[in-house]
């Protein structure tokens, strides 16, 4: 099997392939180990954070998708971890920061930057240019949405009954039916960019089969 993978693996594509997966990996991995661990120990509240989760689906789609054999997991596992990065993208840089104009500063680290832009956007362009496409399917949208909305109910449940929040849109002091109305704007969000990766997908699957 491994002896098979390297024949095919010896043309430049194959090998640019491998080599940008390989480079976005290890560049997420500093970060999260950047972000996880203080001397010499995991912090476990960092786990906590949705930035951290979401990052660690990437590293695990990138990992699987380095090893040699297809598997429908590999596909699985990329579908699930999009809509999460790029949440985690679109809130930091949008709302939690303005990239524009906070770029450089404190919430702009390097750990931070590749955990929040590098890897969000390396992993979506990895995703068009590198993967298969046509598998993805409109009934996904129901799988990939239920981590980030499970995510942030049980924030909410969380904030309200301890009064604290990791992040300011779960803040306690909305009351219950302001979070009731953040988790209907969340669930319209990540409904909508689960959606768009689908129709992406389909594009991009269409496409291909043109070239062909």
């Amino acid at each position: 099997m491994f002896k098979s993978f390297f024949r095919q693996a010896q043309t430049p594509g194959k090998i640019i392939f491998f080599a940008v997966r390989a480079a976005l990996l290890a560049a997420v991995l500093y970060a999260l180990r950047a972000s996880v661990f203080s001397g010499g120990k995991i912090e476990l509240k960092s786990l906590c954070y949705f930035t951290i989760q979401s990052n660690l689906l990437v590293a695990a789609s990138l990992a699987l998708s380095l090893l040699p054999f297809d598997s429908g997991a590999k596909t699985k596992l990329a579908g699930f971890a999009l809509p999460a990065i790029t949440l985690t993208c679109l809130v930091y840089n949008l709302a939690l920061y303005q990239i524009w104009r906070d770029f450089g500063g404190a919430g702009y680290s390097l750990a931070r930057t590749i955990t929040h832009v590098v890897s969000p956007l390396g992993f979506i362009f990895v995703w068009a240019a590198f993967e298969k496409h046509g598998s993805f399917r409109w009934k996904d949208v129901f799988i990939w949405a239920a981590y980030p909305l499970a995510y942030g109910a049980v924030s909410a449940a969380v904030s309200l009954k301890y009064g604290a929040s990791l992040y300011f849109f779960t803040d306690p002091a909305k009351g219950a039916r302001g979070l009731l109305k953040w988790l209907g704007l969340l669930a319209a969000g990540v409904m909508l960019i689960c959606l768009i990766f689908i129709a992406v997908d389909k594009k991009l699957s269409k496409s291909g089969k043109k070239r062909a």
